[in-house]
């Protein structure tokens, strides 16, 4: 068994609660009713504390060590006792579950005071993202035959390819698609609700749209875990850098068809716009949200099939 750390930064969960609070309170016309603020903290902290519990409950059958806290940082620290088997490329994405889940459970308790039907969602997502999360921790690599792969080198060759993503291309996109589809929506005497729907510049959105395509990143990777190449045994919730280009190392069959390369990279460009709009539309339309995400889900569905792409023997 290895061992894996998980750390949960309680403030800056609590933070993320008040800002999406915001954007559902601004929705609604309802901010002051709706949103949480600083003076409400002490409140949510007691939801934090009962959204914990029900991690660790959900999780007990691989912890190895239950929450502790770091006395200078306040970061919440939780051991997870995991197979040798677990693939250690997914172990940066057990934290970006695991916020996700308490952001969006700690949403939904403080919700329940406010908006049942909101808090019901938002439910739903903090389940989802846990079932997520423990599908994840039961991961196992395939097993291989030291022996077998040295008297058959050639049958298993592996050939490694590299996927460049731009970023700052699927952030732009994501950006317009939310104007147009905000523009393209007709709120009869709401201008505010339109407003809503579309991203802006300012450090509230950008922060936001971060997240998101910081989420979609993560859900990527896992759907990759089987041919992606990475390492290490420590997790990290940090946002992506969405300035730059992004690269993914995949260790592909010998046999794998690289005219599908660019299959790929359009599919994950597009799954990352989609699952980033579908995030942004949780908090300002839902409706919106379910289309984006069910695009994202088929998004995957292409990207697998390229992946399974392989070209026809000949014989030698």
């Amino acid at each position: 068994m290895k061992e894996y750390r998980i750390r949960v930064n309680p403030s800056r969960v609590l933070d993320e609660v008040c800002e999406s609070s915001a954007y559902i309170g601004a929705k609604s016309s309802e901010y002051e009713r709706v949103s949480a603020l600083q003076d409400d903290v002490d409140y949510l902290k007691k939801h934090f504390e009962s959204s914990a519990l029900y991690f660790v409950n959900a999780l007990k059958d691989v912890i190895s060590s239950s929450w502790t806290q770091e006395k200078e940082s306040g970061v919440y620290n939780l051991g997870l006792s995991l197979s040798d088997a677990f693939p250690r490329e997914l172990s940066s994405e057990l934290e970006r579950h695991a916020n996700a889940y308490f952001v969006y459970d700690v949403l939904a308790r403080w919700l329940m005071l406010l908006s049942r039907e909101d808090a019901a969602f938002y439910k739903s997502q903090a389940e989802l993202e846990l079932k997520a999360l423990r599908e994840q921790v039961y991961s196992k690599t395939r097993p291989r035959r030291e022996w077998f792969k040295q008297k058959n080198k050639n049958a298993m060759a592996k050939k490694d390819i590299t996927i460049s993503i731009s970023m700052p291309d699927v952030v732009f996109e994501v950006y317009n698609d939310s104007y147009l589809t905000g523009k393209s929506r007709v709120y009869e005497g709401r201008p505010d609700l339109i407003a809503a729907m579309q991203a802006d510049e300012d450090e509230d959105d950008v922060g936001h749209i971060q997240r998101s395509v910081s989420s979609a990143w993560s859900k990527l990777k896992l759907a990759l875990s089987e041919y992606l190449v990475d390492g290490g045994t420590s997790a990290n919730n940090g946002l992506l850098d969405i300035k730059s280009t992004q690269t993914l190392s995949l260790s592909m069959p010998s046999n794998f068809n690289e005219s599908a390369r660019s299959t790929i990279a359009d599919c994950i460009h597009r799954y990352l716009v989609y699952s980033s709009l579908f995030e942004w539309f949780l908090v300002t339309n839902k409706a919106d949200a379910k289309e984006y995400g069910e695009l994202a889900n088929g998004e995957l569905v292409l990207l697998q099939a390229a992946l399974a792409k392989r070209v026809r023997p000949q014989r030698g």
